[in-house]
């Protein structure tokens, strides 16, 4: 009973372990969104929480994160087709494309 019991504990455990590695793997940042329908030449930005850093975006999102002050989690990366620092009609921040986008 005691062999049954230890191998039970030791599988939950390694499942475990396995889970907490995956969910690190696709770790995505906390940030706050900002959709703006109105700008000329971006779609929006988020600020993210990990040192209130601005970045924008052009690519249109699902219609349930169109909105101001959504809280998300992104994954994202750097735009290499926009330089550095874009400037637009709205707000300015280095251009993002958001590869994946989850409520929080």
């Amino acid at each position: 009973m005691q062999m049954k019991t230890f191998k039970l504990i030791f599988l939950s455990f390694t499942i475990s372990l396995i889970a907490v590695s995956c969910k690190k793997a696709n770790s995505c940042q906390s940030a706050t969104l900002y959709y703006l329908p109105l700008c000329a030449t971006i779609k929006g930005y988020v600020v993210l929480d990990d040192g209130n850093i601005q970045k924008v975006f052009r690519h249109n999102l699902d219609p349930q994160f169109q909105g101001s002050g959504i809280r998300v989690c992104i994954t994202y990366t750097v735009d290499t087709k926009d330089n550095g620092l874009f400037t637009a009609d709205c707000t300015s921040g280095q251009v993002i494309i958001i590869n994946s986008i989850e409520g929080e």
